[in-house]
């Protein structure tokens, strides 16, 4: 598992030149860090956790160029990206994901508003 001090970092390959940090943007999200994809409810009364974790980052708003930056990185729906994000332990972690952009969003003279997106299949790079 590959640990980073700096922040926040989204690229296409997890090597310094193609991974961008994102305070460098000024677009640091909100960050939520789920170790499972989903939690069942087993016969016993206990709880399981099944599947890949999974991140989201949420923005209050965006200009249109953070929106733009961020787009760049997933074209369509969803595309295969690196990202460095916060776990439950408070640790940057380095992980190559699925990232998801919002299907609906809300536009304010240039700005988008609460916009989230979704990292799935968390796994974590060696």
């Amino acid at each position: 598992m590959t640990t980073t001090t700096n922040g926040y970092k989204l690229g296409l390959t997890s090597t310094s030149g193609g991974f961008q940090l994102l305070s460098v943007l000024a677009i640091d999200p909100e960050s939520q860090f789920k170790d499972y994809s989903t939690i069942v409810k087993l016969a016993n009364g206990k709880q399981k956790g099944l599947g890949y974790p999974v991140a989201t980052w949420h923005y209050g708003y965006l200009t249109e160029e953070q929106w733009t930056t961020l787009k760049s990185y997933c074209t369509a729906v969803s595309n295969d990206v690196y990202i460095a994000t916060m776990n439950n332990n408070g640790d940057y972690v380095v992980y190559s994901a699925v990232m998801n952009m919002p299907d609906q969003y809300i536009v304010r003279a240039t700005r988008y508003i609460d916009i989230t997106i979704t990292f799935t299949n968390l796994i974590a790079v060696a």
